[in-house]
């Protein structure tokens, strides 16, 4: 359940930005192919990348920068290690490079308020916002018993 409702909150919320400045499930970093002593296939290439940490939407922005947004419901603690990474990732994933380690924002997307957690992520300059449309508010209340 919880993957579905992200995916949604995913989609809804990267409707509303400007098309063609965002990407969905971006892998980061780059391949780091074994020493075989000979170039991999594209094959071989495409069968490690899908080892590389995957983001749930990056997006550019204005000041050639990038922002890297994970979408969470329940416990957004767990998306801040993987945010901090992925910001050291991103300037070596191709499509990427030219971006500086200064101009890279992370954002936190919940269905859940958190005012204790709120405040940590905001103190470490990560943006922490809720997003609870109709229907979120119905399938929370469904998991809880409620309704």
């Amino acid at each position: 359940m919880g993957e579905e409702i992200e995916e949604r909150m995913l989609a809804e919320w990267a409707a509303q930005l400007v098309p063609g400045t965002w990407a969905t499930h971006v892998r980061l970093g780059r391949v780091r192919a074994p020493h075989l002593g000979r170039e991999l296939t594209a094959q071989e290439l495409a069968l490690l990348r899908i080892t590389l940490p995957e983001a749930d939407l990056v997006a550019r922005l204005e000041d050639r920068g990038v922002e890297i947004v994970e979408f969470i419901v329940w416990r957004p603690q767990e998306t801040l290690g993987q945010l901090l990474y992925y910001g050291g990732l991103i300037p070596s994933t191709p499509g990427y490079e030219d971006v500086l380690p200064d101009r890279i924002r992370l954002r936190i997307v919940t269905g859940l308020e958190d005012a204790t957690f709120r405040g940590f992520a905001e103190a470490m300059g990560i943006t922490f916002e809720v997003y609870r449309p109709a229907w979120l508010e119905e399938a929370l209340a469904r998991r809880r018993g409620g309704r």
